[in-house]
């Protein structure tokens, strides 16, 4: 079997192309909760609190470690130190990401991640599709 010169350059490029992709982000990076069987922030440092004392932890996929098990009704974790850091101010830039499983609604819409309520941040499931919303602070 011959291999091309055509067909190994590509290969190499694929290669390490794909192999860059999984680059640690930690530039910025202010938080990091990879949920692996712990509720510890591990790039800052950041308290958090489960609303109902220990978390329950289920395994993810394949290859990727545990999960935080949330019932969907009234389980949550609590960020409590996070106010120093004023998210979606006006003018000031920051992104938000999260892998989540959802096995079923329990409500017509569940945040994935807000901060408060009305006219901070969130982004949620509703039943028929994902929702980011931004809304600015009130003037004072």
């Amino acid at each position: 079997m011959k291999i091309s010169i055509f067909t190994l350059v590509v290969a190499i490029h694929f290669l390490f192309v794909l192999g860059s992709a999984n680059a640690a982000l930690v530039h910025g990076l202010i938080s990091y909760w990879d949920f692996d069987g712990t509720l510890i922030d591990s790039q800052g440092g950041y308290a958090t609190a489960h609303n109902g004392g220990t978390p329950a932890f289920a395994a993810g996929q394949a290859g990727f470690g545990l999960a935080v098990d949330l019932d969907g009704i009234d389980d949550y974790v609590d960020v409590t130190e996070m106010n120093q850091y004023d998210f979606g101010s006006m003018g000031s830039g920051f992104s938000v990401s999260a892998w989540f499983k959802v096995d079923g609604f329990t409500k017509s819409w569940q945040a994935i991640i807000a901060k408060g309520e009305g006219s901070s941040w969130r982004l949620a499931i509703l039943t028929s599709h994902c929702l980011w919303r931004c809304k600015p602070p009130p003037a004072i």
